[in-house]
């Protein structure tokens, strides 16, 4: 199969994918909102937002990760030939799984704490030994969640012998009860109400699944899994079609289970009620992601109704590392460092593990500033060349942070200054624009969808309907009229129609066929198009 970069880079000369080195066919519809690009003006900070080349698999920053990562991922990627991107990211996804509530990042944004668990999801085609690239990374904290789970066999031992004997003690004080007199009896009742709390502990501690990994699950399971172990999970998948299938609705008739993966990443609060199994409720949920996949199960996920709508996909550092199968190099070599990467992680774990409050990273203002252009670069670009992706960039400020409180932890420092800013935002800033670049077939598909929807309700409504109508009964909001307008400037117009004589009130907002004449977009009586629905003008 052909890398993913090349199987969605339809449309957009300008913009190229990962991979291609062939001009592309030029699509039909006008290349969305990257046809300005030609003549992109700079942004704020005199930067081009839409340098094709910034999301290049061999423009990844490597320079931007601390010395220790780098050491690790370059060994990595020259065993095991895989690209550096896909090396270096997982092992930064692992780095931040190790770390969990334990630190965050203050005076980065206001006055808001951010945890440090990234989501990152890798694009690779097979072959490319992306999951044996995956498991080097996360064997460190698989030998952690497999020393849990053994503690937690030998404790469920010993409370299961504790529960049989507080069972056979409340059945004999419940018979002493029934034949003591009121004193005696008041001071039993005392003693059986201790015991019953005591085995209600046990019984819940044996119903506890102990793990620090997370695989194929559901979203119920999931916030289970939550409550069980201190709220802290790290879903890791090598092979990500099956938990891709199951998030994107598997088992809910199609409607997307992402909700725990959305209030994971940003620690809000998560509650599931079911009849049979009661509340469970967590206060704080944090979890790290890091799925390793195909191009066809990504195109699977960004095609996802729910994906990019919903927020998972600018929460997540999602991106085509251009993998392809390479000659074998013939290069006795061995991964040497296993031991090295351990430490580091291993020393991470036992700080989550002995923490009682998370270590504070203090952001300097410098910094804070980086963050900040950082985030209006995001504005930028979604304004001037993205409008159909609405909010798509509205974490990335957030995710920068996320790195640099990493990269502070690996290089042992209790600030982020400037410098470690830049080196961050550098980061998140590849992972954009390689992303913009494997997402562009499905924009094209939804935008095209969009479009044809417009076209037919005009056809029911005379050419023209009213923006208010068209949100109120046929869903379509202003934003998406506007992105719609930006790439189909030759299909649609939108025109301003003021009320007739003696009334009062602002302008009609009209969305027009282009080419309707002035007449025919009033209409004679202005009084018509203030309700349109699907079925057509309505006095």
């Amino acid at each position: 199969m052909q890398p993913l970069a090349e199987a969605v880079s339809v449309g957009a000369p300008d913009f190229q994918p990962a991979n291609s080195v062939a001009p592309r066919k030029k699509s039909h519809i006008k290349e969305f909102p990257l046809a300005e690009a030609e003549q992109a003006a700079p942004s704020s900070d005199g930067q081009d937002l839409l340098d094709p080349t910034k999301g290049l698999p061999e423009n990844f920053p490597h320079e931007a990760f601390p010395a220790h990562i780098r050491n690790i991922a370059e060994q990595l990627a020259s065993v095991y030939q895989a690209p550096i991107c896909v090396a270096e990211m997982s092992l930064v996804a692992a780095f931040s799984a190790a770390v969990g509530k334990s630190a965050v990042v203050v005076r980065a944004v206001r006055d808001l704490a951010t945890m440090l668990n990234l989501f990152v999801v890798i694009v690779a085609e097979r072959g490319t030994c992306k999951s044996v690239v995956g498991a080097k990374a996360t064997a460190p904290i698989s030998a952690f969640s497999d020393k849990l789970v053994e503690e937690h066999r030998e404790k469920i031992a010993g409370c299961k012998t504790e529960a049989v004997v507080l069972k056979k003690e409340t059945a004999k004080l419940e018979g002493e009860i029934a034949k003591a007199g009121p004193t005696l009896r008041s001071e039993l009742l005392g003693r059986l109400s201790d015991k019953n709390k005591r085995l209600a502990d046990l019984e819940g501690g044996l119903s506890r699944e102990v793990t620090a990994i997370v695989s194929d699950i559901t979203g119920e399971a999931l916030v289970r899994r939550l409550e069980d172990n201190n709220e802290t999970l790290f879903s890791y998948n090598a092979e990500a079609g099956v938990v891709v299938s199951v998030a994107a609705g598997k088992y809910r008739d199609g409607k997307a289970d992402l909700d725990p993966y959305l209030c994971g990443y940003s620690g809000d609060p998560l509650r599931t009620n079911r009849i049979d199994r009661g509340a469970v409720v967590v206060k704080q949920p944090c979890i790290t992601l890091l799925w390793l996949m195909q191009g066809i199960v990504a195109l699977d996920l960004v095609g996802n109704r729910d994906t990019i709508p919903r927020g998972f996909s600018a929460r997540t550092l999602f991106f085509d590392s251009g993998a392809r199968r390479e000659y074998d190099n013939r290069k006795d070599e061995s991964f040497t460092l296993a031991e090295e990467w351990a430490t580091l992680i291993n020393l991470q774990l036992l700080r989550r593990k002995i923490s009682v409050q998370p270590k504070e990273i203090v952001c300097s203002p410098e910094a804070r500033e980086v963050f900040a252009k950082f985030h209006d670069e995001g504005v930028d670009l979604e304004r001037r060349y993205c409008p159909d992706l609405v909010g798509e960039f509205s974490r990335q400020r957030e995710n920068a942070v996320k790195i640099a409180g990493l990269f502070a932890l690996v290089e042992d420092r209790g600030e982020i200054c400037a410098e470690l800013a830049e080196r961050a935002t550098e980061v998140v800033r590849w992972v954009g624009y390689n992303y913009l670049t494997l997402i562009q077939s499905e924009r094209q598909r939804r935008l095209k969808k969009d479009m044809e929807r417009i076209v037919e309700i005009l056809g029911e409504c005379g050419g023209r309907i009213n923006l208010g109508a068209l949100a109120q009964y046929h869903g379509i909001k202003r934003e998406k009229v506007e992105a719609l307008l930006a790439v189909y400037p030759g299909t649609f117009v939108l025109k301003k129609v003021p009320q007739p004589s003696g009334k009062a009130g602002r302008p009609s907002e009209l969305l027009c066929m282009a080419g309707l004449s002035a007449a025919e977009a009033t209409g004679d009586k202005i009084e018509k198009i203030e309700k349109i629905s699907g079925g057509g003008a309505a006095a």
